[in-house]
């Protein structure tokens, strides 16, 4: 092996004087001489492309290649070298392209070499344009310091990492051996509909405004910070006040997208830009989004961060979105990523994300832990330039065919209470009344009307978010109560689509009373039959056969598992006031019931009296007998969520549409030695049965309310319910 590179040696040496006696250069090598006479036999770097003297290189679109130059001197004397560039297509550099040394690269990109010896280097060639890019990549030498460069070639003069850098930020979780990050920016993309900053100006400006939010360009989301400031030379600047001790290191970054001049970023201790300790960074006129990024030692502990135009740079106009400042030293101790890892794996965020970036080299994969705060399920994974996969029984994120950096956003659901749910339905809540005489076959959203609480909030139609697993079942949300408590009502062990006809929404089959021919037995409890009062035949001393199934149900699957903790003492209305008749033994008898939905189109949420209004404990409101926080819905709430009654009113759309007869627990009327309890029908009208109807069979759908401070994860969707941790 030695003397072949003794050869290789002489051979280089008469090659190169030849070379000075017709060129004047000391170093110029063909594609004859053998390449891997210098190829550094301990390198690891993965390497593209292999270069002795220039090669023309291209790079695809989005994709990167690293390039070894070998340089080599084989006379006795010191040469001055350095790697260059030239631009072919497109003909000059833009921030799409990154052209530098690897930090992992033994040599330098330009110095010296000793006679007889040979160098390494390793360049790094990424371009991050849609489009192909060409150049030139080689080495010059020379026996002084000025290489004499041609002006379309240029020293190659800056430090890339050589190896991929793979970020995962997790969102509603942690990462292993990560950090935590917090914007301290709020409202930093522009997107919760308030500016979220205040104004501050140097001296009164003439005919400006302060920044707005607008939609008209935005480098994500819906919205970014315009301002125009097109008067004279005064300043005028939004600003956020923060909290930064002295020494720590912050992180700041922003995207700009400047229309003419530009814009600057300050911290200062000045909310009127006086005494600015730093000048963060300019945005220049660019037409287009850039990222913009710089690491800011902080020098008090009062910090203000403020952004706009200012002396000399009026006339200026632009849009700034997704502004981050990131305090390094206060959450990752010394051990804080660099301003380029930032640069390359960190994208906008609000609030707080875990943390932890790897490096590795091109070929391999990777693997994070990823655990979930609060037990809460995975909304979204997401990297960029690989495959990724999380595996929720081993918390592990996967990352795999890795072709650049990566950049991964792990999204747990956010958890929410129920009364954070219930303010959300009341904000998004319509206005007026809806038509009850027409059904309702699409998502109308929701709607609000008094219930004995307060206002309560109820959905209507086809809705789709309106979904929710607990305690192993899912089920659908009601309304809300006037208390802030969730009202839902049983939908099965797995999810059911609106116009799914399935026994699984059901928990089974019951008669409502085991007898029917008393105005007694339209009771969920109930009092004497052949009584000769009101009060004797609907006294609650008896439970109905579908209290009793519905209790028995309750009691194994939520009061005996520990999930009865979640739910509240809310009134389940029996209302047995009546609109003609005595109500009592075989008189003919219509309830209040029938008159509101049959007659008057008209429904409610409030029970008229204490006696039917069922609950366990609360004796103020209710009747406190109940053994169980649980019931069945109303006539009423079908015919707020979009059922009428009337039997040419067929519903097969609408969330409580099961395809098969179920009980509600509102009365209708009395005839005929026959008692008739109100039920949705199998074509999802509202009809009425005999209390004690066996066929066709009705089913039991059982009713409970969730507490307002219970923790929910999820949207609501059929894909992804609410879900109580």
């Amino acid at each position: 092996m030695k003397s072949i590179k003794k050869y290789y040696l002489l051979l280089l040496l008469i090659i190169t004087l030849a070379c000075v006696s017709i060129y004047g250069t000391y170093a110029m090598f063909t594609s004859e001489i053998g390449i891997d006479a210098f190829k550094l036999e301990a390198s690891t770097i993965p390497v593209d492309q292999e270069i002795m003297e220039y090669e023309k290189i291209t790079i695809n679109a989005n994709d990167s290649k690293t390039i070894s130059l070998n340089v080599s001197n084989s006379t006795s004397q010191v040469l001055h070298y350095g790697a260059w560039y030239q631009m072919i297509s497109p003909d000059t550099i833009n921030d799409n392209i990154t052209i530098a040394k690897l930090t992992d690269s033994p040599d330098e990109t330009s110095g010296t070499i000793d006679g007889n010896s040979n160098k390494i280097v390793y360049i790094y060639i990424g371009n991050n344009s849609s489009s192909e890019i060409t150049l030139y990549v080689g080495i010059k030498y020379s026996e002084t310091s000025s290489l004499g460069l041609p002006d379309n070639r240029v020293l190659i003069t800056g430090t890339r990492d050589g190896k991929y850098v793979v970020g995962v930020t997790v969102t509603n979780g942690t990462v292993e051996n990560g950090a935590t990050l917090t914007n301290l920016i709020t409202n930093g993309s522009f997107e919760d509909g308030s500016m979220g900053w205040s104004t501050s100006r140097l001296t009164t400006p003439n005919n400006r405004v302060a920044g707005t939010i607008s939609s008209s360009k935005h480098a994500t989301g819906n919205n970014s910070l315009y301002i125009n400031d097109t008067s004279d030379t005064t300043g005028y600047w939004n600003y956020q006040y923060f909290t930064a001790s002295i020494g720590d290191l912050l992180y700041i970054q922003s995207k700009a997208y400047v229309i003419s001049r530009a814009f600057r970023m300050y911290v200062t201790t000045d909310i009127n830009g006086q005494n600015s300790e730093f000048n963060a960074f300019t945005f220049e006129n660019n037409n287009k989004f850039m990222l913009y990024s710089i690491e800011y030692k902080a020098t008090s502990t009062t910090q203000f961060f403020q952004i706009g135009s200012s002396i000399a740079l009026n006339s200026s106009e632009g849009y700034l979105d997704d502004i981050m400042i990131l305090n390094l030293n206060e959450n990752s101790g010394s051990n804080y990523p660099s301003k380029e890892i930032l640069d390359r794996s960190i994208s906008y965020f609000d609030g707080s994300v875990s943390y932890n970036y790897k490096k590795l080299n091109k070929g391999n994969g990777i693997s994070f832990k990823v655990t979930p705060t609060d037990n809460a399920g995975i909304e979204s994974v997401s990297c960029t330039n690989s495959n990724a996969s999380y595996n929720e029984n081993n918390d592990e994120l996967t990352i795999s065919n890795i072709t650049g950096d990566v950049n991964c956003n792990v999204k747990f659901k956010e958890p929410i209470t129920v009364a954070e749910l219930v303010e959300q339905m009341k904000n998004n809540s319509n206005t007026g009344t809806p038509d009850f005489s027409q059904i309702a076959t699409t998502d109308e959203g929701v709607y609000s009307a008094q219930d004995d609480y307060g206002t309560s909030y109820y959905f209507r139609g086809a809705v789709e978010n309106n979904y929710v697993k607990f305690a192993g079942y899912y089920w659908r949300i009601i309304r809300a109560n006037g208390d802030g408590s969730l009202r839902l009502i049983y939908d099965g062990t797995s999810s059911h689509a609106n116009g799914e006809s399935s026994i699984d929404r059901h928990i089974g089959t019951s008669v409502y009373n085991n007898n029917c021919n008393d105005n007694t037995y339209v009771g969920y409890m109930y009092g004497s039959s052949r009584a000769n009062s009101y009060n004797s035949t609907h006294s609650n001393t008896n439970n109905s056969a579908a209290k009793t199934a519905v209790d028995n149900w309750y009691k194994i699957n939520i009061a005996d598992k520990d999930y009865g903790k979640y739910i509240a003492d809310v009134i389940y209305c029996n209302d047995r006031s009546l609109y003609s008749g005595g109500g009592y033994a075989s008189q003919t008898t219509y309830y209040s019931t029938y008159n509101r939905l049959e007659t008057n189109k008209n429904p409610v949420l409030t029970c008229s009296q204490k006696n039917d209004a069922f609950t366990v404990s609360d004796t103020s409101k209710g009747n406190g007998a109940l053994t169980y926080p649980v019931g069945l819905i109303t006539a009423d709430e079908a015919s707020l969520a979009g059922g009428v009654l009337n039997a040419a009113k067929i519903n097969t759309n609408y969330y409580l549409y099961t395809g098969n007869h179920y009980w509600t627990m509102s009365p209708r009327n009395a005839d005929y030695n026959v008692a008739y309890v109100s039920h949705i029908s199998h074509r999802g009208y509202i009809g009425y049965f005999p209390s004690n109807h066996t066929t066709p069979e009705s089913y039991i759908r059982p009713v409970i309310s969730l507490k307002p401070d219970t923790r929910l994860i999820g949207n609501g969707t059929i894909t992804s319910p609410f879900e109580v941790l």
